[in-house]
């Protein structure tokens, strides 16, 4: 940053982040820098979602080689959905495709049209997971369960969309971080929630060590 620059808060808060976010930087001691910041940020869903808006993904074409990294890291997150969904629908393996496949992408060993076919099948399990987690909910049967299904799958279809159109799928995928720590730990206490997050935030933090470019 020179020495010109609006400091790294400011910066973030022209973004126009959530407001969680802006109230964890604002209770950092005065004097955390950026890069502490980012190696002490307890959610990946907050860092996926700067990852997008900042150099080189910013600006970067859909499908570009620049968004692979991003790519990565949400496929990352997503994978630690699928012992959950898994273990509830075992023989439903489109979400396990999805995620293999877009992952493969980031490392250039598969097609743009392998991860639309793959994106497509994690969407069409998060909408029967979906339906699932509505009639649970009707007949008061394991609705929490089944929610953690929809959003453990619709994750995984997020992930692969961020080739594509990184800043919004950055968001949703962000989005469904956080719905599937909630969902699938609803019984559980925020502990358990906030476990599930940092790891997110640990996994983000191994593809991308420094903090990225602010605009």
């Amino acid at each position: 940053m020179t020495p010109a620059a609006a400091p790294w808060r400011d910066r973030i808060r022209a973004l126009r982040p959530h407001p969680d976010l802006v109230s964890w930087i604002d209770g950092l001691p005065p004097e955390t820098t950026y890069t502490d910041a980012w190696g002490a940020c307890p959610r990946g869903d907050w860092m996926l979602w700067l990852v997008a808006r900042c150099e080189p993904i910013r600006s970067s074409a859909a499908w570009s080689d620049e968004r692979k990294p991003l790519v990565a890291a949400a496929v990352d997150c997503a994978r630690l959905a699928l012992p959950t969904f898994e273990a509830r629908v075992p023989k439903d393996d489109r979400l396990r495709r999805c995620i293999d496949t877009t992952s493969s992408w980031s490392r250039g060993e598969a097609a743009r049209e392998d991860v639309e076919h793959a994106r497509s099948g994690a969407y069409a399990a998060a909408y029967a997971a979906a339906y699932a987690a509505a009639y649970a909910a009707a007949s008061a049967d394991d609705a929490d369960a089944a929610y953690a299904d929809a959003a453990s799958a619709a994750f995984a279809a997020f992930a692969a969309d961020a080739a594509a159109v990184a800043a919004f799928a950055a968001d949703a995928a962000a989005a469904a971080a956080d719905a599937y720590a909630y969902a699938a730990y609803a019984s559980a206490d925020a502990a358990e929630r906030a476990r599930v997050r940092r790891e997110c935030a640990d996994i983000v933090r191994d593809r991308f060590p420094a903090p990225p470019e602010l605009p």
